[in-house]
């Protein structure tokens, strides 16, 4: 069974945008490099282990390449002879800072890439990746490729508690909790479904309200909602969304036990991620 592993989150500074993130009350841990050198992170973690994290390439020009690249219609040839892990990340950097990607975790990864291209999904073969800790230890992990606005799969090959850490950095000023759903825009329900049907299981239609949404369906990922919604016109947000980013993550909502009203977090101080903070008065 897979359960939520994480968010991506695409900012073009890290540091600006952790800092960003701790006046918002959460605490933010740096993550560390990833292998290969080109890209860093830092992580909100939450209490039920589910994390969301702060993704950015360690050199602020080829950031700026590739956003130019995708402007004028050459990023594929830009990111042709990458790896699939490459070609993922830097086309989710191209699309400019906010809400990208996601991880769902899997303890069985040659199993389930099997059985996914045997329902008929895209799944690049496994590969190596890890980082390095601020403090030196070396996590290592797999990851298998899949196409948006699917998520990736992820298997630990170091323990998890080393890439997510436990204890009291999962203790947030502004009194988040835990991860409550995802909103993942796609521009047909019925189409994305049926690949979120055989990763998941079967959905239910119509259950989630989306702002600017037409019809969308829900899957439980280990007690984390997911909505599949599509735009009910011209005008929809979500359209806006893709029109920027493609299919894909939209919306993060967080349980929260300090706040009185639900709310969002104004997307200029998440670097363009849209976080709504849900309160127990809602829950």
């Amino acid at each position: 069974m897979y359960r939520f592993d994480h968010a991506i989150i695409v900012v073009s500074d890290l540091q600006e945008a952790a800092d960003g993130y701790r006046r918002l009350g959460f605490t933010v841990t740096p993550g560390g490099v990833h292998a290969g050198g080109r890209s860093h992170n830092a992580l909100v973690i939450l209490e039920d282990g589910t994390y969301f994290e702060l993704f950015a390439l360690t050199d602020p020009v080829l950031t700026g390449r590739l956003r130019t690249a995708r402007a004028i219609g050459e990023l594929t040839m830009l990111i042709d002879q990458q790896t699939a892990i490459d070609q993922r990340f830097f086309a989710s950097v191209a699309c400019g800072d906010g809400l990208a990607d996601f991880a769902v975790v899997t303890g069985a990864m040659g199993e389930d890439v099997e059985r996914l291209r045997g329902a008929g999904l895209v799944v690049d073969d496994p590969l190596a990746n890890g980082r390095q800790r601020p403090d030196g230890a070396e996590i290592r992990w797999r990851l298998a490729i899949t196409r948006l606005p699917l998520p990736f799969l992820i298997q630990d090959d170091t323990p998890r508690s080393l890439r997510v850490p436990e204890g009291d950095v999962a203790f947030h000023q502004n009194g988040a909790k835990k991860l409550l759903g995802m909103v993942v825009a796609v521009s047909d329900v019925a189409g994305a479904g049926r690949g979120y049907s055989a990763l998941l299981g079967p959905g239910r239609a119509d259950q989630t309200v989306v702002e600017g949404a037409g019809r969308t369906l829900d899957f439980d990922l280990s007690g984390v909602t997911i909505t599949l919604a599509e735009p009910d016109g011209p005008a929809s947000p979500l359209r806006e969304h893709m029109a920027q980013r493609g299919e894909g993550p939209y919306r993060l909502s967080l349980f929260t036990e300090f706040v009185s009203e639900d709310g969002p977090l104004f997307t200029e101080e998440t670097y363009g991620a849209r976080i709504v903070l849900v309160s127990d008065a809602h829950h």
